[in-house]
């Protein structure tokens, strides 16, 4: 045991993250942070992904001193041709840079991923599938395809990491893993600038066109089916009846996507100007202090960055009771069924009512933001990999 220690005192952990898009998603932006804060720690880092096109993420990753690799054939959808080479890509690439850790993000990245490690001799790999695709993405026949790729999947890997112990306990009954094979590790958020923003309320308002004096409801996210911004726009009538804010209701919408046009034009129709589409911004945590309460609307979420990043900014929140929401929102704010308009109305409409119950999920919101911290996370990773590692009986730097 003192030898392996000292072997491994002497090398350095080489980790190998594999993701098919760094696209300035949820899981993308988790994965980045982390591999920085793995580099900063001393490990060495590389991180493999597909065609993206935002190229901002891999300047990041290479600012931070993480070595990036392109596999033009690691595509998100399932195309048998570029699958079997980015397969071939992926064996390839862990031949000949031998990483310690193989670890692998997303569904797709995650079934090429951990098979090409293995394939390769990789002995240590886990697997964070950042939420499930077995409901909302996709139709039935697709998903079930989903689960049985991922039953497949889960014997190529020492670990699963769902995000949180609702997500574990549906991986365990569809069969994919035993539980004794997960590990819930929340894929953590940067907090700082949630929590000590760089604007005022007053100053936030201003920029957006927003009276002081209105009561404000915000909604962030792709503009996807699965995120459904639809039924938070659907909403605004009926808040905005029940509201005496004399400077009226006014929406926030803060995102861009496939719905983009859609949400734009239910937006100009149900709100006379007052709903407000901002498209992609990155300074989402000066925008958040322009709310007063936020909304999540998803009808699927592994975990709901963004639902941590409102708490961490001190806005109650009003979020659909599906995938791990409970778990992480707790007592922190109201929960509603998804896809329910009037149900979103009625809670919205009584928070904005209530300045002290806003302050009381403020509080409680912020408190539970701690425990999904970026720097939470990577420490959990940290004795994660020591684990699996020591499991394997391998030393640091010989996992090949």
């Amino acid at each position: 045991m003192l030898i392996h220690k000292a072997i491994r005192a002497v090398n350095i952990l080489k980790i190998l993250h594999i993701i098919t898009r760094l696209d300035m998603g949820g899981s993308a932006l988790a994965l980045m942070l982390i591999a920085a804060l793995q580099k900063r720690r001393g490990y060495d880092v590389a991180v493999a992904h597909g065609p993206t096109g935002n190229h901002q993420d891999a300047a990041f990753l290479g600012g931070a001193g993480v070595t990036v690799h392109y596999i033009p054939s690691l595509v998100r959808d399932i195309e048998p041709l570029k699958d079997i080479h980015a397969l071939f890509s992926v064996w390839s690439l862990i031949r000949m840079t031998r990483p310690d850790v193989v670890h692998t993000h997303t569904s797709k990245a995650g079934f090429v991923g951990r098979l090409g490690a293995r394939l390769a001799g990789c002995r240590a790999v886990v697997h964070s599938p950042h939420g499930h695709v077995f409901s909302g993405y996709f139709s039935p026949y697709k998903s079930s395809m989903f689960v049985l790729l991922e039953r497949i999947a889960a014997r190529f890997c020492d670990r699963i990491l769902p995000l949180t112990s609702a997500e574990a306990d549906e991986y365990a009954a569809r069969g994919v893993a035993p539980m004794e094979r997960m590990q819930p590790v929340p894929m953590g958020v940067s907090l700082e600038g949630f929590k000590r923003p760089s604007v005022s309320r007053r100053e936030a308002r201003l920029a957006l066109g927003i009276p002081e004096d209105a009561a404000v409801a915000g909604w962030v996210g792709r503009l996807d089916p699965v995120k459904d911004c639809g039924t938070f726009i659907a909403s605004y009538r009926a808040v905005s009846e029940g509201c005496a804010a004399s400077a009226g209701v006014w929406y926030v919408v803060v995102g861009d996507g496939p719905e983009g046009a859609a949400i734009r034009t239910r937006a100009d129709a149900a709100g006379g100007g007052r709903i407000v589409l901002t498209g992609r911004r990155d300074d989402v945590g000066c925008l958040l202090q322009a709310m007063d309460v936020f909304a999540l609307t998803s009808l699927n979420e592994g975990l709901g960055m963004v639902l941590v990043e409102a708490m961490a900014a001190g806005v109650p929140v009003v979020a659909t009771e599906v995938g791990g929401v409970p778990e992480v929102l707790g007592d922190a704010g109201f929960m509603v069924p998804p896809g329910d308009p009037q149900a979103l109305a009625r809670k919205l409409a009584r928070l904005l009512a209530d300045e002290g119950l806003r302050k009381e999920f403020a509080d409680r919101g912020r408190a539970r933001a701690e425990r999904y911290s970026i720097e939470s996370t990577e420490r959990v990773l940290a004795g994660l990999y020591e684990e699996v590692l020591a499991g394997a009986g391998l030393a640091r730097g010989a996992a090949t």
